[in-house]
């Protein structure tokens, strides 16, 4: 039986957006990566949650911040 690891598969340079970044930049960021979840990190680079391309969705302004809008 073949085995899949982790390593094998994983991105060790993740696209990451910021909480302060705007629903502008992130849809941007999906255009261009092709990627529609995000993992998002505060000022301290510490993981504060994930955004989607629903999260975006429910945005009403693209200037309003990841962290407003994230899951």
């Amino acid at each position: 039986k073949d085995i899949t690891l982790v390593e094998d598969i994983m991105n060790y340079e993740p696209v990451v957006l910021h909480s302060a970044d705007t629903v502008a930049q992130c849809r941007e960021v999906m255009a261009q990566s092709g990627y529609t979840k995000f993992p998002v990190l505060d000022d301290k680079e510490r993981l504060t949650g994930m955004v989607t391309v629903k999260d975006l969705a429910g945005s009403t302004s693209d200037e309003d911040t990841i962290g407003s809008i994230m899951s």
